[in-house]
């Protein structure tokens, strides 16, 4: 009686009253499905095959609405766990990781779209074993969280109420500025830590010069230049974007890796070549790769640019599908030797 109560007293309001209250629920489930659509249905649709132009357009006014609001009081709302120093005298540079953490936000909202279709997506297979979906999933799903994507709500939850993430102009706030060295010296970016004045530690990621002069955005990128540079179709210079060095730099994040991976320490892993014995780091596609075909035991969710291979893989090969399947990426060695004199 208890449950259906309510059930009856709505048949008892009559004709004109139920229309109102089915009409009013209706508005309500189409508000909620609005941003679902949004975010994914057209992206999706894409991915059955339909009108890449119309995605563009999607993808374009999104991005301008996302600008517009990241550039005003709203950015609190929009950007809840990230905040912004130094920028004050430098809007044109806030700008443009504003629209580079957009070009993430898509590529990244991509690559989860491809998983929900096909576990056994190539783009994914090439980087990850296939049980390794249990971890990337939360993972870039805690990313789209912080970027104020409304739906996973368990990731929401295991984020709880970390500390933002610091994005910084100018003056590193550690005192360890990798910036301040040549140009051709610098790196595009880097994460670091430092207390601040109430003794607490905060994480924050810089980007240098050398970031701002070489700026390409993720729509940057054609499809022609895919496979050019001496490389097969796949990754190469022309497939670059300041996206891939953010989302990079993201993932060095341990506030929201560890609370989205039960704990998971992700890192720029170390792996030695096998023909040479070198150590290096597990930068870019092929060494992302190699941690599993040298069986080296080290978990590729532990490496950084498995990740950002995977994502920027698997943006490409869906923004491009005129293009052959990708192959496997070429050991730098082989494009770019070292001369037995050096």
């Amino acid at each position: 009686m208890f449950i259906r109560d309510p059930y009856w007293k709505t048949m008892r309001l009559g004709k004109r009253y139920r229309v109102a209250i089915v009409a009013l629920s209706l508005s309500l489930v189409a508000s909620w499905t609005l941003q679902r659509y949004l975010y994914g249905t057209r992206l999706n649709a894409v991915h059955a095959g339909q009108n890449l132009e119309s995605t563009s357009d999607l993808v374009e006014t999104l991005a301008h609405n996302v600008s517009q609001r990241a550039t005003t009081a709203d950015t609190a709302e929009f950007f809840r766990w990230y905040e912004f120093r130094g920028f004050e005298q430098n809007p044109n540079e806030r700008n443009m990781v504003v629209k580079v953490i957009i070009g993430v936000w898509v590529m990244v909202q991509n690559a989860l779209i491809a998983l929900d279709k096909n576990e056994l997506d190539p783009s994914f297979l090439r980087y990850f074993a296939r049980n390794n979906i249990w971890t990337v999933q939360p993972v870039l799903r805690s990313i789209l969280v912080t970027m104020g994507m409304p739906d996973f709500e368990e990731e929401r939850q295991c984020l709880g109420t970390i500390p933002k993430l610091e994005i910084w102009y100018g003056s590193a706030p550690s005192g360890v500025d990798r910036c301040d060295r040549p140009l051709d010296m610098q790196p595009l970016g880097f994460r670091h830590s430092y207390k601040d004045q109430n003794g607490q530690w905060r994480e924050y990621v810089m980007f240098c010069d050398a970031y701002y002069r070489t700026y390409r955005s993720y729509d940057d990128v054609k499809c022609t230049e895919l496979g050019t540079d001496s490389t097969p179709i796949g990754f190469s210079n022309g497939i670059w974007s300041a996206s891939m060095v953010t989302l990079h730099e993201l993932l060095h994040w341990k506030a929201l890796t560890k609370a989205a991976a039960d704990g998971l320490d992700i890192r720029d892993q170390i792996i030695t070549r096998p023909d040479n014995g070198e150590q290096t780091k597990c930068y870019d596609p092929f060494y992302s790769k190699a941690l599993m075909d040298w069986n080296t035991k080290i978990p590729p969710t532990t490496n950084i640019d498995n990740y950002v291979s995977f994502v920027t893989e698997a943006f490409y090969t869906f923004l491009c599908p005129n293009k052959e399947p990708w192959k496997d990426p070429v050991d730098p060695k082989d494009v770019f030797p070292v001369s037995s004199e050096q």
